[in-house]
C-alpha cells in the first residue's frame, strides 16, 4: 500500500526563511505549500488541506495569533497541529499562541536536524489522532448497531410469539377462526419482513461488513449457523 504523502503549509514574509523551510520540507518528501501573508493562508488552508501548518508569530497584516484563533475556530482545521516560528525575544507571544492552540514552537534562528526532529514528532501525533479518531468512530458505529438489532431483534422474537400463539391454539374446525389466525401470522409475518429490510438498509447506510467485527466470519457462515440451529430447535 502506499504510503500518503503529508502536506505542509508554511506561513512567513522573510521570503529567504521560507524558501530554506520549503527545501527542507520538500527534501523530506513533504508536500509543501508557501504563502507570505496569513490572509493568503486562510484561502489557501481549504483547498491545499494540510496535515500541519507552519506559521510565523510576528508579520505584517494578520500576526500569527489572530490566523490561529481563525484556524481554530474552523471545525475544518480545529485539530490541525500547528508550529510557530518565534523570535527569541517573543516570550509573551509564544505563550499566547500556545494557550488560544499552537502545538509547538521553534526559536528563529534553529538548528535544521531540530527543525524536522520536531516536524516529524508533530505529524507523529496526528497520524495517531487519526488512528484513534478512527477506531473510535468504528466503535460507536458498532455500538449503535448493536442497540439497533437488539431492538430489531425484539421486534421480531414478539412477531415470532404471536405466530406460534396462534399455531399453537388453531381450531380448524371453525373457517372464520382460521381466517383470522391466517390474518394473524400475516401481519406478524410482514413486521418481520419490514425488520429484516430495516437491517438490509442500515447495513448499507453504515457500510458495516461483519468481516470488521468478526474476522474470519462471512456471512455464509452465519447463515450456515442459522440453519443448523432451526434444525436442532
Amino acid at each position: 500500500m502506499k504510503e500518503v504523502q503529508q502536506k505542509i503549509i508554511i506561513i512567513d514574509d522573510d521570503v529567504e526563511l521560507l524558501e530554506t523551510i520549503d527545501f527542507l520540507l520538500s527534501c523530506e518528501g513533504y508536500k509543501t505549500i508557501t504563502v507570505t501573508n496569513a490572509y493568503d493562508a486562510l484561502k489557501t488552508l481549504p483547498e491545499f488541506v494540510p496535515d500541519l501548518i507552519i506559521t510565523d508569530l510576528i508579520m505584517t497584516g494578520m500576526d500569527g495569533i489572530i490566523l490561529i484563533r481563525k484556524v481554530r475556530e474552523d471545525e475544518q482545521f480545529r485539530a490541525t497541529p500547528i508550529i510557530i516560528l518565534t523570535g527569541k525575544d517573543d516570550h509573551k507571544e509564544m505563550i499566547r499562541a500556545l494557550e488560544i492552540g499552537a502545538d509547538d514552537y521553534i526559536v528563529k534562528p534553529f538548528n535544521n536536524q531540530e527543525f524536522l526532529a520536531r516536524v516529524k514528532a508533530v505529524l507523529r501525533l496526528r497520524t495517531l489522532y487519526k488512528l484513534l479518531s478512527e477506531k473510535e468512530k468504528k466503535e460507536a458505529q458498532f455500538e449503535l448497531l448493536s442497540q439497533v438489532m437488539l431492538t430489531l431483534a425484539h421486534y421480531i422474537n414478539n412477531s415470532l410469539q404471536v405466530i406460534q400463539s396462534v399455531i399453537t391454539i388453531l381450531d380448524t374446525s371453525d373457517p372464520k377462526n382460521i381466517e383470522k389466525i391466517k390474518k394473524t401470522i400475516l401481519d406478524s409475518s410482514k413486521k418481520i419482513q419490514a425488520v429484516l429490510k430495516s437491517i438490509e438498509k442500515i447495513s448499507k447506510d453504515m457500510e458495516f461488513k461483519i468481516s470488521e467485527v468478526f474476522p474470519g466470519i462471512t456471512m455464509i457462515d452465519i447463515e450456515e449457523q442459522v440453519k443448523n440451529f432451526i434444525k436442532q430447535e
